[in-house]
């Protein structure tokens, strides 16, 4: 179940760089 977890949380990671590089 982790590995799941860790991969359900990747995307979310990848949003929150994406969007701190958008306003950043």
């Amino acid at each position: 179940s982790l590995p799941t977890c860790r991969n359900a949380s990747l995307p979310i990671l990848l949003f929150l760089y994406s969007l701190s590089t958008s306003l950043f």
